[in-house]
């Protein structure tokens, strides 16, 4: 009788926990789809901290299925190769590009958050489940490289979900990308989360529950050893964890300032705001940094030091980067 009511409990407990879930082509981003306003400078920093791997893939067309003029927009691609974090940046024109709202409000940054889909029929399927949530496609981009052709399917998310969903056929993904680039780097960095900057967690938590995503558990925990900008920092935030893929999202909730997510916000709104790396050795990679130019924005420290279960963290000013914060996260071991 009493295993029986177990399990009748464990049961309560199953349904309590279970959330409508998406396909498992959401459990790997592919690629980060930036949009830049010199890709030179950003190629040249990402090379400074120590990512070589970058390939310039020259001048690009851009064809929009929705533009309303139907004209080809030119504009120039390069792909970073992070350890295995891929990242596409695209410069085009302000006015006339499929990209010119997102560049008015944010100037640059992380346009789209890429998944790969093996097959149009994978493609269809998921996108007749989003217009079931009202979530309808924002545009249908033909790119032409050196490569070939390149399409991307975008959806509208962002307001709701802060970034653009986007996807490309795994045909695409193919063609596009270098299997002889693994991402190797200078400091043997490890990529480890996304990260987004959101002024209020609630709205976003349920936009992507119902998405068919986890909810959000909020930590609030304490940091010692703050510093903004070289200064003492009295900054404060709740965290916010989704880890339905290999790589953890984090969305970063600001509680009090001044912080690089209110400065990230006020310059580029809500939406991607870092990619964080692990590594074992964060004074010397930062020495190498600071000697290069770049400036740590906010650095601060969790747990009791010394002891399991601590660590520190140290963010670079995106300045040069694209729109994008580099985050290093060291470990107690």
């Amino acid at each position: 009788m009493k295993r029986k009511g177990s399990v009748i409990l464990l049961s309560m407990v199953i349904l309590t926990n279970s959330y409508p879930q998406a396909p498992e082509l959401y459990n790997k981003v592919n690629h980060l789809l930036c949009v830049v306003e010199d890709i030179r400078t950003v190629k040249k920093n990402w090379q400074q901290l120590g990512f070589t791997q970058i390939k310039d893939e020259g001048e690009i067309t851009i064809l929009s299925a929705f533009s309303e003029e139907g004209e080809a927009i030119r504009g120039k691609m390069a792909i970073g190769y992070l350890d295995d974090a891929i990242v596409v940046w695209i410069q085009t024109s302000k006015r006339g590009s499929p990209f010119s709202d997102y560049m008015h409000t944010s100037k640059e940054g992380v346009y789209s958050l890429v998944y790969a889909v093996d097959s149009k029929k994978s493609l269809k399927k998921e996108a007749q489940r989003l217009k079931e949530m009202d979530i309808n496609i924002l545009d249908n981009l033909e790119i032409r490289t050196s490569h070939g052709k390149i399409n991307y399917y975008l959806f509208n998310t962002a307001k709701n979900g802060k970034y653009v969903l986007g996807f490309l056929l795994s045909g695409d993904a193919e063609k596009l990308f270098d299997p002889e680039k693994d991402g190797s780097n200078l400091h043997n960095l490890k990529f480890a989360q996304y990260a987004f900057a959101i002024a209020d967690e609630t709205a976003v938590s349920d936009f992507w529950y119902e998405f068919g995503l986890p909810d959000l558990t909020v930590t609030h925990d304490s940091i010692h050893d703050k510093t903004y900008y070289g200064n003492p920092g009295v900054f404060d935030i709740k965290l916010g964890w989704q880890r339905h893929g290999d790589i953890p999202f984090e969305w970063c909730i600001p509680l009090q300032g001044p912080n690089v997510y209110e400065d990230h916000m006020e310059t580029h709104k809500e939406g991607l705001h870092h990619i964080a790396f692990e590594t074992e050795d964060i004074d010397n990679i930062l020495a190498d940094y600071k000697a290069k130019g770049f400036v740590v924005s906010q650095s601060g420290g969790w747990g009791k030091k010394g002891q399991p279960g601590s660590g520190r963290f140290a963010y670079l000013d995106p300045k040069g980067l694209g729109g994008i914060t580099i985050e290093l996260l060291w470990n107690y071991r």
